[in-house]
């Protein structure tokens, strides 16, 4: 089910604690989301069953429970209604990626995620850009879309954001 940020300040709050929770690590993350963890709905949390010998991970889950249910927002860094989160295991979720042993547990997406299945590129390079470099990186970006590419970056300051 589509997440799109900015439509409830609670479950997005839940959202940034749970990727940025000490609580777990990233093959934590991935593994709970695969399994059916909607961190905006923590009662998902009670659905995972841990490891029968594993008093660890049933005391990991009931810790994570209770800091998702913790009142209190996180500001998003993003109110932007139309960023969407798409986690790990969701059908949106780009396949190839997925295949990855670190695939990221989550993404956050501005525009048609349906993109994510073309083929992707990233355009890159300094952080400090001239003015020719600016516009040389966006038109090459608006070029590659127009063939049926995805800009795909995470978003540096820069050429990354020219990019985009």
């Amino acid at each position: 089910m589509p997440y799109f940020l900015g439509q409830c300040p609670v479950a997005d709050s839940r959202w940034f604690r749970f990727l940025q929770s000490p609580l777990l690590n990233h093959e934590a993350r991935r593994w709970l989301l695969r399994n059916g963890v909607d961190p905006a709905t923590p009662q998902t949390l009670k659905s995972v069953e841990a490891d029968p010998g594993s008093t660890t991970q049933t005391a990991v889950l009931r810790d994570l429970f209770q800091e998702l249910q913790r009142p209190g927002a996180i500001p998003a860094p993003n109110p932007d209604p139309l960023v969407r989160l798409c986690s790990l295991g969701e059908p949106d979720y780009p396949p190839l990626l997925a295949e990855l042993a670190d695939a990221p547990p989550a993404l956050f997406c501005r525009g048609r995620f349906s993109s994510l299945s073309r083929p992707g590129i990233a355009i890159v390079g300094t952080r400090h850009p001239s003015i020719a470099g600016t516009k040389i990186a966006r038109t090459l970006a608006a070029e590659l879309v127009q063939a049926g590419f995805c800009v795909v970056s995470g978003l540096a300051q820069g050429i990354d954001t020219a990019a985009h």
